[in-house]
């Protein structure tokens, strides 16, 4: 099955290998056709689950972490810019200078976690 670049988050291929596996053992495709009985083919697709669930979690968490590095990265490059700025302004563009430096220091707390 061929899927595109907006369905490759990982809980979509866990359906996608989930549903396919439960098709070949509802069919008893290859294990029957071998000489195997439906219960060994079952057993088989158990095991696949156990054994590509944690690889299927490491790769949402590896995900999640360059998210989070990309944003914080962004995040500290504008506040470097605001920081640059900080002295040549006056007034109300201080002010707002000011404050956007502010929720800049929030957002990279919370991104920083």
């Amino acid at each position: 099955m061929a899927l595109g670049r907006a369905d490759m988050s990982c809980g979509h291929i866990g359906k996608v290998l989930k549903t396919e596996l439960r098709d070949m053992a509802e069919k008893e495709w290859s294990v029957t056709m071998a000489g195997g009985s439906p219960q060994d083919l079952q057993a088989v697709i158990s095991v696949l689950q156990t054994a590509l669930t944690p690889a299927f979690l490491l790769v949402a968490l590896g995900s999640l972490l360059n998210l989070f590095t990309g944003r914080l990265s962004r995040i500290a490059d504008r506040s470097r810019l605001l920081q640059d700025l900080y002295a040549d302004t006056k007034g109300d563009d201080h002010a707002r200078l000011v404050e956007e430096l502010r929720i800049s220091e929030k957002r990279m707390r919370v991104v920083g976690i």
